[in-house]
């Protein structure tokens, strides 16, 4: 039968209201472990899940409690903390082993969000080297120690759960706080060292015969307002555009996470279509877009279009 010609009818429901700000559990526990690591040695990965949750606040404050710098995830689809901000480090690297190299640096790596550490191109080897403990919060009890153990994973709405956490953590930091000033100062300077690192780069490029993605990026986020939303399409130059970013608004970027662009239009009054239309295919050509924990499905757009 082919329900998508048949006429029916249907009620219209009343919305349902779902509280979802559920808090986290062993939050003094947490924050002990937090405390216990060497200032310096902490680094902290804000998934997508600090979007959804509208934690970016609440994440800020965490990392200038314990003066650790901010990695986004390596596929992001969204960058949830000001790219302007002292203590961000950019996103991760696509590679375990690359991911591996960075997190050498330190005792402990903090993951907010389910997916925040996951590696999309396979490497040999772990994300997490020996001897780098592994804490996790998300409201996902699935993703909790579910690539790597983790020495402490609580499940709670992140947003709930870092504003009771911040209280908890903050006294117990206070004997260290002459230590913890001591890194905030080199992460400004490595911040800006990185950011001409990377324009130097693109002045090497520039005078190149052909654009390459790295000068493409830079002249893009130049024409681009910090406060101009930016939904990013383009895989060639997407790493080095966030890169360039240096914005004070934590949801100012967002990437297209799921796409299709090169189906033939089917004319409405041809006796065969193009492309025959099924629950696969009866989208067209689509962009699937994450807002910040809701998604937007833009259909039926012209082949070739992006």
């Amino acid at each position: 039968m082919d329900v998508m010609e048949q006429m029916t009818s249907a009620n219209v429901l009343e919305t349902s209201t779902i509280d979802r700000s559920a808090l986290a559990g062993s939050l003094d526990l947490l924050a002990n472990h937090l405390a216990a690591v060497t200032p310096g040695r902490l680094v902290t990965v804000a998934g997508d899940e600090i979007s959804a949750s509208c934690a970016a606040s609440e994440m800020v404050d965490l990392a200038e409690a314990v003066a650790a710098p901010v990695y986004g995830s390596s596929w992001p689809a969204r960058i949830p903390f000001p790219t302007s901000h002292y203590l961000w480090a950019g996103n991760l690297p696509t590679k375990a082993n690359e991911i591996a190299d960075i997190f050498r640096n330190y005792d402990a790596v903090f993951g907010l969000g389910g997916k925040s550490l996951i590696a999309i191109l396979y490497t040999e080897g772990s994300a997490i080297p020996p001897g780098c403990a592994v804490f996790q919060m998300s409201a996902d009890v699935r993703n909790l120690g579910r690539t790597y153990p983790a020495k402490l994973a609580v499940a709670g709405e992140i947003k709930a759960s870092l504003h009771a956490l911040l209280p908890l953590l903050v006294p117990k930091l206070a004997a260290r706080a002459t230590q913890y000033a001591a890194v905030r100062e080199p992460a400004r300077t490595a911040q800006v060292d990185r950011r001409r690192r990377l324009a130097a780069a693109a002045d090497r490029e520039f005078e190149a015969p052909i654009t390459t993605p790295l000068v493409a990026a830079r002249e893009i986020a130049r024409a681009i307002s910090p406060e101009t939303t930016i939904v990013d399409e383009a895989v060639a130059t997407s790493i080095h555009l966030r890169g360039f970013l240096d914005s004070s608004p934590s949801r100012q970027y967002s990437f297209s996470r799921q796409y299709r662009t090169a189906f033939p239009k089917n004319h409405p009054t041809a006796s065969t279509k193009a492309v025959p239309i099924t629950l696969k295919t009866v989208g067209g050509n689509y962009v699937i877009i994450d807002i910040g924990g809701v998604y937007v499905f833009y259909a039926h757009l012209q082949p070739g279009s992006f």
